[in-house]
């Protein structure tokens, strides 16, 4: 079944203010997770600049939950292929 992109995007966005990430982390988008609590999301640091973060369903605004697993999408691939913490 083809989706268009704008569906998606809205589908996204209606699962992060569900899960309340948009209430608890407005400058946080939640882009999949890993069936074990936790999420994989983007979180903007300042204008043109994000990290990719896995970050705990519980205690959404606790940040030092927050693990960096990537400074751009090719960084996140490479430390997953690599082992790389």
């Amino acid at each position: 079944m083809w989706i268009s992109k704008a569906t998606r995007a809205l589908t996204v966005l209606e699962l992060n203010a569900g899960d309340e990430i948009i209430k608890y982390l407005p400058n946080t988008i939640a882009i999949g997770g890993n069936g074990g609590g936790e999420f994989i999301a983007i979180e903007f640091t300042e204008p043109n600049n994000y990290r990719l973060i896995l970050a705990p369903y519980i205690g959404l605004d606790e940040k030092e939950y927050h693990i960096e697993i990537g400074s751009s999408f090719y960084d996140m691939l490479v430390r997953l292929n690599t082992g790389k913490k």
